[in-house]
């Protein structure tokens, strides 16, 4: 046994919150890069206020457009 602590790693994004964050602004992609690192697997992006933001937005734009035919 290891004398020195060793972090869990982080845990798998889905496939939304990939989305999510690629669509960040450069300001927003540093602040959740900082989180990732200070926060490590503490941090679930799809908890953050940002991300159910995004996804009530992108719930709205679907209810919103039209059918495809």
């Amino acid at each position: 046994m290891s004398d020195h602590y060793q972090p869990p790693p982080p845990h798998e994004i889905p496939e939304e919150a990939v989305a999510y964050v690629a669509q960040m602004s450069p300001r927003d992609r540093e602040l959740h890069d900082l989180a990732v690192q200070l926060l490590g697997s503490s941090y679930f992006v799809e908890w953050s206020a940002g991300f159910k933001k995004w996804v009530a937005s992108q719930k709205a734009k679907q209810a919103t457009s039209p059918e495809p035919r």
